[in-house]
C-alpha cells in the first residue's frame, strides 16, 4: 500500500529492504544521535567541545 501511495515500485522497494545495513552506518548514526542529544540537554557545549 505504502508502494501505491509514494508512487514506488515494489521490486526496488523490497529490494533496497533485503540490503543490510554496514555496521559503520549503523555505529555512525548512533554517535550522531548520542551527539543530538548531548547538545539538547545542555546546549551550552559548542560543537567542538562536544567533537
Amino acid at each position: 500500500m505504502s508502494c501505491r501511495v509514494l508512487k514506488l515500485s515494489r521490486q526496488p522497494y523490497y529490494r533496497w529492504l533485503a540490503t543490510p545495513v554496514p555496521e559503520a552506518e549503523v555505529t555512525e548514526a548512533y554517535r550522531a544521535n548520542a551527539l543530538f542529544d548531548a547538545h539538547q540537554d545542555d546546549p551550552e557545549f559548542g560543537y567542538r567541545y562536544l567533537a
